[in-house]
């Protein structure tokens, strides 16, 4: 989410071809299917071949060696490709008239970020923040990279429940597994909605 605000701040307001080129480059990241991205993410960290250690002139088995950072980078990279977008959006919603106030005002850059642009933007923040924890959390696509290998590594919860409702035959405890993790969305979910309705009150009184 960080990552995908500070490059949505960066190009806010820049005029350049270039700027439609990573916007492009990011919406294809997002939309690409996860099954792609996934084959393609093996081919990059593919320790005798892979793309990463070409450039880098490395020879390791990074989902071997490193299984679980693979994750999290893959992670990182997709969400924030959807942040960038998100934010991008938002930033383009915020009043001009706010910021030249604050300018006129003599507020540095700094403080029209912390006291213009995110407060403008809180409850895009809080969208956010809902949409990317509950896709981590029920994120099956570590699984078409390492298959929750090597050794459990990067065993998360759906592959977790995978391998014990199907590959072991214990629905049961799957669905169990399932069913807690349903009501961890949900509080995730109404927390979600309890900080959105404290936010519409303060909107009114403004």
């Amino acid at each position: 989410m960080i990552l995908g605000f500070l490059l949505a701040w960066r190009f806010h307001g820049w005029r350049s071809p270039l700027r439609r080129v990573v916007e492009a480059l990011v919406i294809v990241a997002w939309i690409i299917p996860s099954s792609v991205v996934a084959f393609l993410w093996v081919a990059f960290l593919d320790g005798e071949s892979g793309t990463l250690n070409q450039v880098t002139g490395l020879h390791v088995e990074w989902l071997v060696t490193h299984p679980l950072l693979s994750i999290i980078v893959y992670n990182t990279w997709r969400g924030t490709a959807f942040s960038m977008l998100l934010f991008g959006a938002a930033l383009n919603n915020v009043p001009p008239s706010h910021l030249e106030t604050s300018r006129i005002a003599g507020a540095s850059q700094w403080q029209q970020l912390r006291d213009v642009i995110l407060p403008s933007i809180r409850g895009h923040i809080l969208t956010n923040m809902l949409l990317i924890s509950l896709w981590t959390f029920n994120d099956f696509g570590p699984y078409l990279i390492t298959a929750g290998g090597p050794n459990f590594k990067t065993e998360v919860l759906p592959i977790y429940v995978y391998r014990n409702a199907f590959s072991s035959g214990a629905l049961g405890l799957g669905a169990a597994i399932s069913t807690i993790m349903l009501a961890i969305n949900l509080v995730l979910a109404l927390g979600y909605l309890q900080l959105l309705r404290e936010r519409k009150p303060k909107l009114e009184a403004a």
